[in-house]
């Protein structure tokens, strides 16, 4: 025999259980800009397996917009503020720097988490967006825009052992040797034991070309080398 009670029971339980079906939240403002963000990331890293570099620009470029767009509206900004922000940010940017970098700095501290030592912020996804960049511009020689690209990398994720990398390799080729040993040495620091065999490497060429500008070898190395001391024009 039922209990008093459990058919009405019932039929309440069953009414909250229907309550909202069919219903959907509503998806983040920022996802469907997050989806392009990583439809044309893999174009971008099509045309580098191509070698098409300069085309692979043009999409890291266009990546950087779309996650820009994406990090200020997901942070609560409407789409007439994100393009006031943005026109802000491209009358403020010093030449040669895109607009999208202070964009996306500002976005990643204002969404800063509090850590043990104080608050903690990076954005990985736009930090490597940036060293591809820097890579694509390596490849093309390009040394000034690729040290521009990993240093904002660094600013976006601070102590990446590979936009360290990146701003090694770019100081080494611009012939700034002494400053590319420290920053080798910063790159190494925190570096996972996978990463240390081609830092290591690109520090052994750094400093063959820096014992070679101050008219010395690699046998010379045992009386010490300090690279302090290099010549002027080797110096940043």
């Amino acid at each position: 025999m039922p209990l008093a009670g459990s058919s009405s029971s019932a039929a309440a339980a069953a009414e909250g259980e229907g309550e909202g079906e069919g219903e959907e939240e509503d998806p983040p403002p920022d996802r469907g800009l997050l989806c392009l963000v990583e439809v044309v990331k893999k174009e971008a890293n099509d045309l580098v397996s191509r070698k098409d570099f300069e085309e692979a620009l043009t999409k890291y470029d266009r990546a950087l917009e779309l996650l820009a767009q994406a990090r200020t509206i997901g942070g609560g900004a409407s789409s007439d503020q994100f393009e006031d922000l943005k026109e802000m940010s491209e009358k403020a940017c010093q030449p040669g720097e895109p607009w999208y970098f202070r964009v996306l700095l500002a976005a990643m501290k204002q969404s800063g988490w509090a850590g043990e030592e104080g608050p903690v912020a990076r954005d990985e996804e736009a930090a490597k967006l940036f060293s591809n960049r820097s890579m694509c511009n390596a490849r093309l020689s390009r040394w000034a825009q690729s040290h521009c690209d990993a240093s904002a990398a660094l600013y976006l994720w601070p102590g990446w052992t590979k936009a360290n990398y990146r701003v090694t390799e770019a100081l080494a080729n611009s012939g700034q040797l002494r400053a590319a040993l420290l920053q080798a040495r910063k790159a190494r620091d925190g570096a996972l034991r996978s990463e240390t065999s081609d830092i290591s490497a690109l520090q052994a060429r750094t400093l063959t070309k820096a014992l070679k500008a101050d008219g010395k070898t690699l046998k010379d190395f045992d009386e010490g080398f300090d690279v302090e001391k290099a010549s002027a024009d080797q110096q940043e």
